[in-house]
């Protein structure tokens, strides 16, 4: 890859992006909550989700902190900025990549009861339909440089839009291999940077 690949999602993107999300999780887990509701025969249940993500929503409306991200990929590393924070990572930082999702594949088809694969079908949609409004996002596993990397794993995030996720991946992967997410990958210890 010769061409360097930038974009920049606005604070005004993420904000209109997490909240058209919200109902489409809020969809599944409402479904989640009637299972609860009619397990406990408590339709209270019912009521306090209601009121739960009701209340989420209008806090994230309101008063959530959304800041500006740029990204640049490039020969030599990806730089990365979030708000007034930047920082340029070359590739030699990195062991390979993922591509983060909510449920894993290969697990969710080995899904044995049929109410679970089900679940685990709707949550695969809602992950589709998020995708579709936010875009994918990459894990960027760096590698082991000191002793204390032995025991925290750390990733580097990169959100794409929704029109270039396939851009992004292919860029990536030009550079870094291109891992499966496996459910060990985010096991134990783990640190995020540009969440």
């Amino acid at each position: 890859m010769d061409q360097t690949l930038e974009w920049e999602i606005t604070s005004q993107e993420a904000k209109t992006r997490t909240l058209r999300s919200i109902p489409i999780v809020a969809n599944v887990l409402f479904g989640l909550a009637i299972i609860l509701a009619i397990k406990e025969r408590s339709w209270s249940v019912l009521m306090v989700f209601v009121g739960i993500m009701v209340l989420f929503y209008i806090f994230t409306a309101l008063f959530a902190k959304f800041k500006n991200r740029k990204y640049q990929i490039t020969q030599t590393g990806i730089i990365i900025g979030k708000g007034e924070k930047q920082k340029t990572f070359s590739w030699n930082d990195f062991e390979c990549f993922y591509t983060h999702s909510l449920v894993i594949k290969k697990d969710a088809a080995r899904a044995s009861n049929l109410r679970t694969r089900a679940a685990v079908q709707d949550i695969l949609a809602t992950s589709d339909r998020l995708t579709e409004i936010s875009g994918k996002t990459y894990y960027l596993k760096k590698k082991k440089q000191t002793f204390w990397d032995k025991f925290v794993k750390t990733f580097v995030v990169v959100y794409s839009e929704p029109d270039n996720s396939a851009q992004v991946e292919q860029a990536l992967a030009t550079y870094l291999p291109h891992e499966p997410l496996e459910i060990s990958t985010e096991a134990g210890m783990v640190r995020y940077e540009f969440k």
